[in-house]
């Protein structure tokens, strides 16, 4: 083989590395995008629409975001109700807490939402000096994970229960308004499947 040929073959060996180093970078560049996507598919922390709270507390108002159409809502009407009372809608608490706001957990007004805070999980047994193995063993795989009610006892669902609170909107909707149509039966008429009777517009405060 003479210096010409060598050169030739040089260089498409060069050319084939190149296109073989470049395949490789922008398989593992989707191998990692579709992880971060898949990861956020189901495990979405931040929410897209953030909630506001309710102002006010005897008499609240209800308006998560911030639109100018409050629900006025009677704290001391609502706790007398016969069947469950509080727990009707305060059907679970942060830990360490007894009443949690509905905005805590439904942080998003669409969509659903993590309640399950893994940053913060992590930063207290770092501190700790037990890390990751603390809840995940010597494997770390999400099947070995260990159930949320062994430090929380309220927590005695699923994973997927508290990777996924629904949205602000469905669960004031689906808990209001089963119990108004109830009082429509009650009462003979269909004040309370208007949506203008809730929601009323107000000056913004």
């Amino acid at each position: 083989m003479n210096n010409n040929e060598s050169n030739k073959s040089g260089k498409k060996g060069g050319g084939f590395d190149l296109r073989y180093n470049t395949l490789s970078v922008l398989s593992m560049a989707a191998v990692v995008a579709c992880a971060v996507i898949f990861a956020s598919a189901f495990y979405r922390n931040a929410p897209a629409e953030p909630v506001k709270g309710a102002l006010g507390w005897e008499t609240m108002r209800l308006d998560g975001d911030r639109d100018g159409f409050y629900v006025e809502f009677s704290h001391q009407a609502h706790s007398a109700m016969p069947k469950e009372g509080c727990v009707y809608c305060h059907h679970l608490s942060m830990p360490d807490d007894s009443v949690t706001p509905c905005s805590r957990c439904h942080r998003d007004m669409k969509g659903p939402v993590s309640i399950f805070n893994h940053e913060s999980h992590a930063a207290y047994y770092k501190n700790r000096g037990k890390y990751c193995e603390e809840c995940h063993g010597a494997v770390r795989a999400r099947e070995h994970v260990k159930k949320c009610e062994t430090c929380h006892q309220d927590y005695n669902r699923d994973l997927d229960y508290y990777l996924s609170a629904r949205s602000y909107e469905s669960a004031m909707h689906d808990r209001c308004i089963p119990c108004h149509r109830q009082q429509d039966e009650k009462l003979g008429e269909k004040m309370y499947n208007d949506c203008g009777f809730c929601h009323v517009k107000f000056p913004a405060p």
